[in-house]
């Protein structure tokens, strides 16, 4: 089994949100909604403040997103 560090997972991770992001950032930039990481387990929302980079990255990329179709 291949092992990676924590910090090549969260760059993969980053990138491929990334690529996701792109396939409709006109979309992605009128989300005005919250984004919260958390796992539902049986109705139960357990969560997990280890992974709230994945939702930081999300938003800086949603916020990047605003201003550059802002000024279009």
């Amino acid at each position: 089994m291949l092992e990676i560090s924590p910090e090549v997972f969260q760059d993969k991770i980053k990138k491929a949100i990334d690529l996701k992001l792109k396939l409709r950032p006109k979309d992605i930039a009128n989300i005005n909604l919250p984004l919260a990481h958390y796992y539902d387990y049986g109705g139960k929302k357990v969560e997990k403040p280890e992974y709230n980079w994945i939702t930081e990255h999300i938003e800086t990329r949603i916020k990047q997103l605003k201003e550059y179709y802002a000024g279009k």
